[in-house]
């Protein structure tokens, strides 16, 4: 009985998974290329920093030519956590780290202690990763799990979503893949 219950539950879950509309787009395209790539994102030097203005920019430079129409797809293990830095007492003691997963601040992964950022118009949790496919001009929320159509071509690149980056710490390994 507990077989056929499992079986019938699993069937129900492919139907509704093949009639859903994301899997009728992705379906309905035949791709001619896949590519797949793994890299490692650095909280400190793949960071974007805001003070007074001045950015200094310092993406992660994928290597990964991106088509207009292009599905791509993002994963980072939820479990692997960054450091968006840490406060020290009087005594320059660290008194509090400030880690948390892709997502950036806030998450169940992230402490809550983060805000949004804003930069150049763009707004995300401070310790995000993000994405832009036109050199920092415009991004695009990653976080540890993201499938979205390309909407412009270019080279992807990933960032640490920071205001200051002297003292963020550790790494992410995101996995990406690339239909064409």
């Amino acid at each position: 009985m507990k077989q056929k219950l499992a079986y019938t539950l699993a069937s129900v879950l492919s139907l509704s998974l093949f009639s859903s509309p994301l899997f009728a787009t992705l379906g309905a395209t035949e791709y001619r290329e896949i590519v797949n790539a793994k890299v490692t994102v650095s909280a400190s030097f793949n960071c974007l920093e805001t003070p007074s203005q001045t950015n200094r920019v310092n993406p992660l430079y994928t290597g990964l030519n991106v088509d207009a129409g292009d599905l791509l797809i993002f994963n980072v293990d939820p479990n692997q956590l960054w450091s968006s830095g840490f406060h020290t007492d009087s005594n320059q003691n660290i008194t509090k780290v400030f880690t948390g997963n892709a997502n950036g601040s806030g998450n169940p992964f992230g402490a809550d202690w983060g805000q949004g950022l804003t930069i150049q118009s763009h707004s995300f949790l401070v310790g995000s990763l993000v994405g832009s496919l036109d050199d920092g001009n415009s991004f695009f929320l990653v976080g540890t799990d993201l499938a979205m159509f390309a909407p412009q071509a270019g080279h992807l690149s990933l960032y640490h979503w920071d205001s200051g980056c002297s003292d963020n710490s550790s790494s992410l390994d995101v996995s990406i893949s690339i239909r064409k």
